[in-house]
């Protein structure tokens, strides 16, 4: 074999003095060599194929070159990955590859990036045992649910801070939630006095989670929310419920919580954490039952109108029921009321007409809490599934 291989450079030589490459992984009659002298003993038998690993430059030039005394042999030469094509010079019946094949480093096995030098296609190959398994469809087996916890409901809180997903993990451990139910947490940030982050698990423990969610684990409250309600979820989670918010009444909101875990014994839906509150979950009745409350503005009444007329003109002309005046304030050169009342159609904007006057009465939507900074907090490095 007339080949010529030009040196290594000097910072690729013994590329794997501490690791061994193992010729049962290169197939059947694979006899391996790390020197010349190895090369000389091993070419004598009846093994044709050749697995070469040159520990120097001067070895891997030495048995190159030994190569053209045994012709009929096929011949596999192992070599840095980084080396410098242009090094070889070799025709068309050998070949140059990049490849990872397994090295074994203080007992311990790992694929590490080599270039392969063969001749020919029968040359020694390293072919990894491929298992094809059929993939599932996503998300059907877990869910997201954000869990969340507020400063006073935990014992310490600056530990929290340092890692919620650790705390988390603990608190569901002992809530005897299985780890093999729990998969990654991550986006752990903080907003004010809470702090929230997302857990995926598997749908099987979504109910005794739900259940559990505000119980008091390690000196802590955690709370957990689904991202999503629906038919996905099994029952009665699979229908979004209504929350029963406890009144504080100048309590702590520890002592809220005592409250309400016994109100969500009886539901069996567990606890909903809010901004400044603790709720009940519980099924959203059947039918639509009574139209709820809320919260009207009108403005462009007469200013000769009183609170009585209001009442009757609205009640009378516009549908709407169970009218409470809130405030009378000034609007232009007339009159505004705020009002409470319930009406049984979906109708948020109504126009009333009243001699000349055209009296406009819109819905007033809720005021949200102002959005504060979150500060992301570090998430989980590892996750251990034993105590």
């Amino acid at each position: 074999m007339d080949h010529v291989i030009k040196p290594y450079q000097k910072t690729k030589a013994a590329f794997n003095a501490r690791g061994t490459f193992r010729p049962s992984d290169w197939g059947a009659d694979v006899a391996a060599a790390y020197s010349p002298d190895e090369m000389e003993k091993v070419a004598a038998v009846e093994k044709n194929k050749l697995l070469l690993i040159p520990r120097d430059e001067g070895s891997a030039m030495e048995m190159w070159t030994m190569l053209s005394a045994f012709p009929d042999k096929k011949v596999t030469m192992i070599l840095p990955e980084d080396i410098d094509e242009t090094s070889f010079d070799y025709d068309t019946s050998v070949t140059l590859t990049n490849a990872k094949v397994p090295c074994v480093f203080q007992g311990n096995v790992r694929m590490i990036k080599v270039r392969l030098l063969m001749n020919g296609a029968e040359a020694p190959s390293f072919v990894q045992k491929t298992f094809e398994i059929k993939e599932q469809p996503q998300n059907t087996r877990s869910c997201v649910v954000r869990a969340s916890i507020n400063q006073f409901l935990t014992k310490d809180f600056a530990m929290m801070q340092k890692n919620p997903g650790g705390s988390c993990r603990a608190w569901l451990r002992a809530a005897e939630i299985d780890s093999k139910h729990l998969g990654d947490t991550w986006g752990w940030q903080q907003q004010g006095k809470c702090i929230t982050g997302l857990l995926r698990l598997d749908k099987a423990a979504i109910s005794a989670l739900l259940r559990q969610g505000g119980v008091g684990h390690t000196g802590h409250r955690w709370f957990f929310e689904p991202l999503r309600y629906g038919d996905h979820l099994p029952a009665p989670y699979d229908a979004l419920p209504e929350t029963v918010w406890i009144e504080n009444q100048g309590r702590t909101l520890e002592e809220v919580c005592q409250t309400a875990t016994k109100e969500a014994a009886k539901t069996g839906m567990g606890l909903k954490l809010g901004l400044r509150q603790v709720g009940v979950r519980q099924k959203r009745a059947s039918g639509n039952g009574p139209p709820q409350s809320k919260v009207w503005r009108a403005v462009g009444v007469p200013t000769g109108l009183d609170v009585e007329d209001l009442e009757s003109i609205i009640m009378s002309a516009a549908g709407f029921a169970s009218i409470t005046v809130l405030e009378k304030f000034r609007w232009r050169q007339q009159s505004g009321f705020a009002f409470r009342a319930s009406r049984s159609d979906a109708q948020d904007v109504i126009q009333v007409k009243y001699g000349t006057a055209d009296i406009a009465v819109n819905l007033q939507q809720r005021k949200g809490f102002a959005r504060k900074a979150a500060m992301p907090l570090p998430g989980e490095k590892r996750i251990k599934f034993t105590k």
